[in-house]
């Protein structure tokens, strides 16, 4: 298995209660997470252009487990394992930066984890930022939500799934909300199978949590 390791210091995660804090307004997490997922997506759409001409196999290799290459930084707060070696580009904004890591192992195949610097209001009012932010990626990319969960908090994030499509590409996201950064964890796949993006999750994680 290839590594991909930065070492820096780790970025912690503080307990906050999830739920709507007084005199906070849920218009301007709206506001911080729509400008942050336009920013991103605009560039990576950019960045994602060129592509080769198969990955089924590669993907199934990773899917199986047999195949991956690891991604761990402590200045990106997450680790990964991904089915090619992963590019990391970052964009730097008023918040801090969004950072991109994905993996391109064929065209129709796109593996990533996308990290946008978020305030500590965005988690006290998380139901419509995470809404926003997953209307907000559909959107960029001309896609049709397939399916949608209610976002929920989970101890110290809160959570949300999103599958859209474009054509015979399925995007499937899982966001997950914490007191400084959203995090989505995609796959996109050629077709409606589910497994490469459950092998995706089972390798995610947040350092420092």
């Amino acid at each position: 298995m290839n590594q991909v390791i930065e070492p820096t210091e780790a970025e912690p995660l503080d307990a906050i209660p999830v739920g709507p804090g007084p005199g906070r307004t849920v218009a301007v997490a709206a506001a911080w997470i729509a400008v942050g997922v336009i920013a991103l997506l605009g560039v990576w759409l950019v960045w994602t252009n060129v592509v080769d001409s198969s990955g089924s196999s590669v993907v199934e290799s990773y899917t199986s487990g047999k195949t991956g290459a690891l991604y761990s930084s402590d200045r990106d707060g997450f680790k990964v394992e991904l089915p090619t070696s992963p590019r990391r580009r970052a964009v730097t904004g008023p918040s801090g930066s969004t950072v991109v890591v994905d993996s391109r192992p064929g065209s129709g195949y796109s593996f990533a984890v996308i990290r946008i610097p978020q305030p500590e209001i965005a988690l006290e009012s998380y139901t419509p930022t995470l809404d926003t932010a997953a209307g907000s990626i559909a959107n960029q990319v001309g896609g049709e939500i397939v399916s949608q969960t209610t976002p929920v908090p989970f101890g110290k994030v809160a959570l949300k799934d999103v599958v859209f499509r474009k054509g015979d590409e399925y995007y499937r996201n899982r966001m997950v909300l914490t007191t400084n950064g959203l995090y989505t964890v995609q796959a996109m796949v050629k077709g409606p199978d589910a497994a490469p993006f459950k092998h995706l999750w089972s390798t995610f994680q947040i350092l420092g949590a």
